[in-house]
């Protein structure tokens, strides 16, 4: 069985506030892990789309401690 994704992305989303999420875990990563970390979010995506979402990522991971 294969799964393959579609080459467009959906519209960023926007995330209502005064709603709980996980806590932040805080950012505590060396650069290699950061690195380690993108690749292993970004290893089911297309290649063409890396460029696009490898800083949308990167925010998320520093902002939250988590992808």
């Amino acid at each position: 069985m294969s799964i393959t994704l579609e080459n467009t992305l959906p519209p960023y989303p926007h995330f209502q506030e005064g709603i709980l999420r996980a806590p932040n875990r805080g950012y505590r990563l060396t650069k290699l892990q950061t690195k380690i970390a993108l690749k292993n979010a970004l290893r089911y995506i297309p290649p063409e789309q890396h460029s696009l979402l490898a800083p949308e990522f990167l925010e998320e991971l520093k902002a939250r401690g988590r992808v």
